[in-house]
């Protein structure tokens, strides 16, 4: 059985795709890689913004770094 990952587009076989029971065929909508990559830059994202709000920026400021990450 075969589905394909909706970020990257590539069909691949259903063992490539984590378990979601919330799913309709069980299956998460993204790949094993691509979402070990989202995993990844959520997690540095907020890193980073948890960085930032240490060291004591305005708000505006604040809000400008996010938009420049994103």
């Amino acid at each position: 059985m075969t589905k394909q990952c909706k970020k990257c587009e590539q069909v691949k076989d259903i063992t490539e795709f984590y378990a979601n029971n919330m799913a309709a065929d069980r299956h998460a909508t993204l790949c094993k890689v691509c979402s070990r990559e989202a995993a990844i830059r959520i997690h540095r994202q907020r890193r980073s913004d948890l960085s930032l709000s240490r060291i004591g920026h305005s708000r505006r400021i604040f809000e400008q770094k996010l938009k420049e990450l994103k």
